[in-house]
């Protein structure tokens, strides 16, 4: 184990930031400006927070699954209706690519890089 901190609930002190941010900057205090990728869960996953990450002094990207309610996620690829299962979509903006990909009839997959 490299870096650890406890989770204290609600008494855990961020200073502001979401949780879920302030935990992954912290954990990852030894490999910054290393260019290394983060794996994540859709707890941690946030578009603000990869943007935060792939500026200095962190340098960081990450890969994770993402929340389907998440506003920054076009409406155009939660639509089901119409696709095939084990279809994929691709979403790009600048460095950051979002992949919508269709598990199974009604559930679909969206994956953060």
């Amino acid at each position: 184990m490299l870096d650890a901190s406890p989770y204290l609930g609600k008494h855990t002190e961020t200073n502001g930031v979401p949780l879920g941010e302030y935990y992954e900057k912290e954990l990852t205090k030894t490999i910054q400006g290393s260019n290394r990728s983060i794996p994540m869960d859709n707890w941690f996953t946030s578009v603000s927070l990869a943007d935060q990450l792939l500026e200095p002094p962190y340098n960081l990207t990450i890969v994770g699954a993402i929340r389907h309610n998440k506003r920054e996620i076009p409406p155009e690829i939660i639509s089901l209706k119409n696709r095939e299962v084990g279809s994929s979509i691709f979403c790009f903006d600048k460095e950051k690519t979002l992949v919508s990909y269709k598990t199974k009839r009604n559930k679909q997959t969206y994956k953060y890089k």
